[in-house]
Order: C-alpha cells, then sequence, then structure tokens
C-alpha cells in the first residue's frame, strides 16, 4: 500500500487538533465550576482560544480538500 505524505501529515494534524479541543473543553470546565473573580479573566482566555482553534479547523478542512482534488481519494 502506498503512504501519502500529505495525507499522513493532515491525520497527524488532526489527532493534534482532536487533543489541544479536549484539552480546552478541561480547562473551560474547570474554570466555569470556580466562582470568583478569576471567572471573568478566563472567559476572554477562551474567546482568544476558541478563536485559535476554529482557524486551525478551517487551515486543516483546506489541507484535506487540497489533498481530495489531487485525485487520491479512492
Amino acid at each position: 500500500m502506498r503512504r501519502d505524505k500529505l495525507l499522513e501529515q493532515a491525520i497527524s494534524e488532526a489527532e493534534a487538533f482532536l487533543l489541544e479541543c479536549k484539552a480546552y473543553q478541561k480547562r473551560i470546565n474547570k474554570k466555569y465550576r470556580t466562582c470568583g473573580v478569576d471567572a471573568y479573566d478566563y472567559y476572554d482566555d477562551a474567546c482568544i482560544e476558541r478563536g485559535t482553534l476554529k482557524a486551525r479547523s478551517l487551515l486543516l478542512i483546506r489541507k484535506l480538500q487540497a489533498w481530495r482534488k489531487r485525485g487520491n481519494v479512492e
């Protein structure tokens, strides 16, 4: 079986992305459980993290679409 470097790279990026999403979810759940003054600061950080994750997801989608356009889909 042939190995496609672009597809393997996209898969590894997707796995890293999912791990980061899970870590983000844990941080958000932990921050919202704690009450106090720091809750507002954590919300600001969450907004920035969501934007970063959204941008990464769009780049990953583009990479997978580029692989698909090459005609290697079976």
